[in-house]
């Protein structure tokens, strides 16, 4: 195994991995989250289910390497959500594919998916937009680009877990 670093700078590395907690920040950002009963996997669901073309349940599931039937109830929790005050949200609906093939299922954001996701949205940008301030312009760029290189090279590291055999057997990344 390759030593890239010590191990007390791996484990204050790991320290402040941990310490970071963006998910939260989704659901503390915007008061409509605890409103609406939102988990950061709601968010993430509806998110994912605005901002992609042609979302499908089993894509949501791959992208957040979770199962199908976890995805699956995900967005069935945000087609009909009960509010506190006993209304209903309608946030997403299922679209079937081709002859009604439940196999092939579009998710499709309602109007009032969109609303609700985009006053969340300006919520968050208000309260990340604090944050980013106090950093400074130039450490947030340096930030967002070694975040980049990270989920680069984790991502990859994943899909080798996830598919050993597609290693190429010319590097030596699958034997680290």
């Amino acid at each position: 195994m390759l030593h890239i670093i010590d191990e007390e700078k791996f484990k204050a590395f790991l320290g402040q991995l941990g310490k970071i907690r963006f998910l939260p920040l989704f659901t503390m950002a915007s008061p409509l989250c605890k409103e609406y009963g939102f988990s950061e996997e709601h968010i993430i669901v509806l998110a994912k289910i605005i901002m992609m073309d042609d979302p499908f349940v089993s894509y949501i599931a791959s992208s957040l390497y979770i199962t199908t039937s976890k995805a699956s109830r995900l967005v069935r929790y945000l087609e009909e959500i009960k509010l506190p005050n006993g209304s209903k949200a309608h946030l997403v609906q299922r679209k079937y594919g081709e002859a009604g093939d439940r196999r092939k299922i579009k998710i499709e954001p309602t109007k009032e998916g969109v609303e609700l996701f985009e006053k969340m949205w300006a919520d968050l940008v208000n309260f990340l937009g604090g944050i980013m301030k106090k950093l400074g312009e130039e450490n947030v760029a340096q930030l967002v680009s070694l975040m980049q290189q990270f989920n680069d090279i984790a991502e990859e590291k994943i899909k080798e877990l996830l598919n050993p055999t597609d290693c190429p057997e010319t590097t030596e990344s699958c034997d680290e």
